[in-house]
């Protein structure tokens, strides 16, 4: 199985799922610097450090709403879609992490899961923000 599997719909890259054994000593951006959204997994040796430092205030302007997704504990099946048309169903598992780009998504529930879900704020609401995909 890939450590980062790309879901595609033709090609439009729908989601990037990072399972939990990815990554090689350093830094590793799993995102390109002109996306929306940056993901990075970070490998290091006990005793190195980061030089400390501040992030600047930076007007962005946006209008992707992307998600981001990470398995603390459980298991969970996942459904990508473009429109309404399913690409496909995987499942992901406790230290893996789920980037989705575009398209829809749904979600079952296999084992008992906590997940950590970061999204781009403000909140508008679901009436804004969700359309849902009859399935």
């Amino acid at each position: 199985m890939d450590q980062i599997e790309k879901i595609k719909s033709g090609d439009k890259l729908l989601a990037l799922l990072i399972r939990r054994d990815y990554g090689k000593e350093g830094v590793n951006f799993v995102t390109g610097e002109d996306d929306a959204f940056q993901i990075g997994v970070l490998l290091h040796p006990a005793g190195h450090k980061i030089k400390a430092h501040a992030h600047k205030r930076v007007t962005k302007k946006n209008a992707d709403n992307l998600e981001f997704l990470y398995i603390i504990e459980g298991k969970v099946e996942v459904s990508f879609f473009d429109g309404s048309i399913l690409v496909k169903k995987t499942v992901i598992d406790e230290g893996d992490s789920l980037l989705q780009l575009s398209g829809g998504h749904g979600f079952k529930v296999l084992e008992k899961t906590k997940m950590i879900e970061v999204k781009q704020g403000p909140y508008c609401g679901v009436e804004n923000e969700k359309e849902y995909i009859e399935k």
